[in-house]
């Protein structure tokens, strides 16, 4: 039993896979980034949430609790929240699966290799304590300075370590593509 996740993630880490949980996790992108963002920031009063503002502090997280419009906390709460339970997931998987069958490919013979599939992993962990955090800050009668704290900090090492994975697939990817072209340069 608890080997079923890297046999899952070993099964799965194929092209056709990664694919497809790639077009899952660009259709929650685009229902974000078209859909839910702008209709919680028109609901708030022109907030834009914690978790996709790059300016992240604790004075933005408070000011986005304490000032917002009830309707955009409760729009927060109610789709945002939700939807941003799968995006992290499917991001997470995307970029697991990505490395997994990059590493693989590239450096079979390295043993430490599947110590880069914890990066997204992190990411995504970090994420939910930010939207949770968020949550508990919309719910609660005040804001606590130091959840609120929790919360920018959340958000700068998940993109750390979402970036920091992004990266890593994206050189991957590029690696393997010009040994690909070296490969058949030689047939």
């Amino acid at each position: 039993m608890t080997d079923l996740i890297p046999r899952l993630i070993n099964k799965h880490s194929n092209w056709k896979s990664i694919l497809v949980v790639f077009v899952l996790f660009l259709g929650l992108k685009l229902l974000f980034d078209f859909h839910v963002v702008p209709t919680l920031e028109e609901k708030t009063g022109g907030y834009p949430a914690p978790d996709i503002n790059f300016s992240t502090s604790p004075e933005t997280v408070k000011a986005f609790v304490l000032e917002s419009n009830e309707g955009g906390l409760d729009y927060y709460r109610n789709v945002f929240f939700v939807v941003d339970i799968f995006f992290p997931f499917f991001l997470c998987a995307f970029l697991v699966l990505s490395l997994n069958n990059l590493t693989d490919r590239l450096f079979p013979q390295w043993s430490m290799r599947k110590i880069v599939l914890v990066l997204p992993v992190v990411g995504m962990v970090f994420d939910y304590i930010e939207s949770v955090g968020i949550v508990v800050l919309i719910s609660s009668s005040d804001c606590s300075p130091a959840l609120a704290q929790l919360v920018a900090i959340s958000f700068w090492i998940k993109m750390f370590f979402g970036l920091s994975s992004l990266l890593l697939v994206t050189l991957g990817a590029v690696i393997f593509g010009v040994k690909s072209v070296r490969g058949n340069e030689g047939k």
